[in-house]
């Protein structure tokens, strides 16, 4: 995500000074010792151990091909490569082509008013934990899910049917949904900007509704198809989780194999498999960098009609808007029916956590607040929480202010540099830093080390936020308090800061939500410790309990409220500021006239 619009220093401050340069460029050094050590360092060291070799558990600087040729000679491997990049490519198809038509019906077919909110509705579940998400679809897959529980009820079938869970459709169809939401908006976002009197030209001048698409409007949002493909492909090629869970043995993607690996010191074969995850990445960004850069019709941007584009010219445009009226319902079903599943069981009577509804009950969150073990996990979660807001939340900000105000020639790339952990799959985090640890520092993993990795994941978060806020400040404000007087500090501390509070505060929010509910490169570097995420993980492994789904339940309570606070704190804070502003702007008004009497 790149911070476009960037605003410049406020003029009248005086020519910056050397010491005072140092000082604007010094707000970058926090987030380069982070990244640079505990992010870009640990890539290299994989990259570094991809080409040496392990003799009795430990890795051996000697140079070799050996770790690639093992790879490449074991057809299981091979398999298990090629498979991942087919269930990859498939789940980035499918999430694009449900993804278009929905994002279609947003812009043409829903009132401007009501657009936002529909699209923010679609990010809900990704604002819940992975790990739920993820664990949700086993009660509808399952024997004893809700797909068997109708073709039962329904006496299609007698028995339940066990093919629907432990397979590669089930990871195709579980991806599509973890990833859907990062589809619909890009494509939304580059649909809005599109020039819908375009196809009705093209039309005009005789040419069909199909070929008008595919002459107009496909080559001006190829880019933003482009995007979309980003955004899914890649972090599907780290999967981890949802191959295991409901992939089961058939279900093996290369995630999982690096993950033996490091977690059998196998360090070399590992880094071996994961330099070929990211040879893949930087292949595709090549690729479809290239056709960014040669693609102009981007730049285009539309006007909104009162008419929609594909029903200028069809005899039904009735029926096409009440089918795509339904085709978005159908996907909100699809979004957050594994979610209202998992609050619902949470509250049966049953002690099988799915069908059959035996009754009502509370029980099951009873039992969880007593358990000790859920207890401890909370404790480390909050404990590993609380450092992670701490470190990202001063680092994302500070580097935020030379990331927008500063006069830096590399400020591009630093915006770049900075949000690349957002990029990569936390499966490259974790392991890259699991060899920095444990291989070449001989850390202890602990609460410490976790926390290290996920605010590597949640700073980038902190720094996008403060600096869109940063871009809409009034330098003018600063301008005045520099000509009463105040020098750099006192404009920071009480005119900066105060107005980016709020920004601030929703950084700290977010990273602390992402924080409870990371998984991946947590177990990588948590240790012995268990955190709620991994607590849940560890039971679903031995079969789904209600304590389980109730847990899973308050986290996603805790998760969107944390998330609503965060998105709506900002807002609330302008219009409290903008309300006593109107207010003492009325006061004065009211002194002056009583003055004047």
């Amino acid at each position: 995500m790149a911070v476009e619009g960037v605003s410049r220093p406020a003029p009248g401050l005086g020519r910056a000074r050397p010491l005072r340069r140092l000082a604007e460029y010094g707000g970058f050094a926090p987030a380069m010792v982070l990244l640079g050590a505990f992010f870009f360092a640990p890539l290299g060291l994989i990259v570094v151990y991809s080409f040496w070799q392990v003799h009795d558990y430990n890795v051996v600087s000697e140079w070799t091909l050996g770790n690639y040729g093992y790879f490449f000679s074991t057809p299981t491997y091979v398999r298990t490569l090629l498979s991942t990049l087919l269930v990859a490519a498939l789940a980035t198809a499918i999430a694009i082509g449900l993804a278009f038509p929905f994002a279609y019906w947003l812009v043409r077919h829903v009132a401007p008013r009501w657009q936002k909110p529909l699209l923010v509705l679609v990010l809900v579940p990704f604002w819940t934990s992975y790990l739920l998400r993820v664990y949700s679809w086993i009660s509808i897959l399952g024997e004893q899910g809700a797909i068997n529980r109708v073709l039962r009820w329904t006496g299609v079938i007698d028995e339940p049917l066990s093919y629907f869970l432990y397979d590669r459709p089930a990871v195709v169809l579980v991806l599509v949904y973890l990833y859907f939401p990062f589809a619909a908006l890009t494509l939304y976002a580059v649909l809005e900007r599109f020039d819908w009197n375009q196809l009705r030209a093209a039309t005009d001048l005789g040419a069909s509704p199909l070929r008008a698409i595919r002459s107009v409007m496909l080559p001006q949002v190829r880019v933003g198809i482009m995007t979309a493909v980003i955004f899914v492909f890649i972090p599907i090629l780290g999967e981890y989780l949802a191959p295991q869970l409901v992939g089961g043995t058939r279900g093996v993607m290369i995630g999982n194999l690096i993950t033996t690996f490091f977690t059998g010191a196998q360090y070399t074969r590992g880094a071996a498999a994961a330099l070929l995850v990211v040879a893949v990445i930087v292949a595709l960004l090549i690729v479809f960098r290239r056709s960014l850069d040669t693609e102009q019709a981007v730049h285009s941007r539309g006007t909104r009609m009162e008419a929609t584009g594909l029903e200028l010219v069809s005899p039904f445009a009735r029926l096409a808007s009440r089918a795509l009226s339904g085709y978005a319902v159908a996907l909100y079903a699809f979004l957050f029916a594994p979610i209202a599943l998992l609050v619902l069981f949470s509250f049966n009577a049953s002690r099988f956590a799915g069908f059959p509804i035996t009754g009502w009950t509370t029980r099951w969150y009873g039992d969880m607040f007593a358990n000790a073990a859920i207890h401890e996990a909370l404790v480390t979660s909050l404990v590993i929480a609380a450092q992670v807001t701490v470190v990202s939340t001063i680092v994302g900000t500070a580097a935020a202010f030379p990331l927008v105000r500063s006069r830096l020639r590399f400020r591009g790339a630093a915006r770049i540099l900075v949000t690349l952990p957002v990029m990569v799959p936390g499966l490259l985090i974790g392991v890259s830093l699991l060899a920095l640890f444990t291989s070449v520092l001989g850390m202890q993993l602990s609460m410490q080390t976790a926390a290290i990795g996920q605010a590597v994941f949640t700073t980038p978060f902190v720094i996008l936020l403060v600096a869109a806020r940063l871009e809409g400040f009034d330098v003018g404000l600063e301008r005045a308090a520099s000509d009463l007087g105040a020098g750099t500090w006192r404009r920071l501390r009480h005119v900066v800061l105060p107005l980016t509070l709020p920004a601030i505060v929703a950084g700290a929010l977010f990273a602390f939500t992402l924080s409870l509910d990371e998984f991946i490169i947590t177990l990588f570097l948590l240790g012995g410790h268990n955190t709620l995420p991994i607590y849940i993980y560890t039971q679903v492994k031995f079969g789904i309990t209600p304590e389980v789904n109730a847990l899973a339940t308050a986290l996603l309570a805790a998760s969107l409220a944390i998330g609503a606070i965060a998105f709506s704190l900002p807002g609330l804070v302008r219009r409290v500021v903008a309300r006593r502003r109107r207010r003492r702007a009325a006061d004065d008004q009211l002194a002056a006239q009583r003055a004047t009497r």
